[in-house]
């Protein structure tokens, strides 16, 4: 009996340190785009993959098509735009509120400005300059990050623009959860239960 209550309390404490832990995603680009997704040591996503998978053969579907006179009801038309619009404010709701949990650890940003011409090279730094601070001031007012690293320099040297980007950020996997279960609840209520309760009117 104590082995079971024992196992029970472990798979509780698991639980709660998986649904605390959080969702590591690292973006990069350095003349190449990285994209590492990190759950608990666990790598989920990882581009580009290093595993290269074989194409599929698309086999051709039938397409029913519905008349076109239920499509264009008033009430279905009115019906669907009022549920488009209910899901889109809960989206707006959602992104606001994982925007909000989203922790930036890393954010490590490097532009080389060239061109042809070293003249356009010193009026597109002048002009870049002043929406890449711009950015930073931005981004400092709205989110708290761990460490940052701006740099913006004209090089005359070169004709090709050098980009480097570093960005690193978390969120608990409880925030997304929580989310989710909005959404579904959502379509629970759009879909399934109005079905159920014609159904049964």
């Amino acid at each position: 009996m104590h082995i079971f209550y024992v196992i029970l309390l472990s798979m509780a404490l698991f639980l709660a340190l998986m649904l605390f832990s959080s969702i590591y995603i690292e973006l990069q680009f350095n003349q190449k785009f990285t994209l590492n997704i990190k759950f608990m040591f666990i790598v989920l996503y990882k581009y580009p993959s290093p595993i290269k998978k074989k194409p599929h053969k698309k086999v051709k579907e039938k397409k029913h098509k519905a008349p076109i006179a239920n499509i264009f009801k008033k009430d279905k038309i009115s019906e669907l735009s009022w549920k488009i619009k209910c899901i889109l404010n809960q989206s707006k709701k959602s992104l606001k509120k994982i925007y909000h949990k989203t922790v930036v650890d890393d954010l490590v940003v490097s532009l080389g400005v060239s061109s042809k011409d070293k003249c356009q090279t010193a009026l597109l730094y002048g002009r870049l300059c002043c929406v890449f601070y711009s950015f930073v001031s931005l981004v400092k007012s709205e989110k708290k990050v761990k460490k940052m690293g701006m740099n913006i320099y004209p090089d005359f040297n070169s004709e090709v623009m050098k980009v480097n980007l570093n960005l690193k950020f978390h969120i608990r996997l409880i925030v997304i959860l929580a989310e989710a279960l909005k959404f579904l609840r959502l379509f629970l209520k759009l879909f399934v239960f109005k079905r159920i309760k014609n159904k049964a009117v």
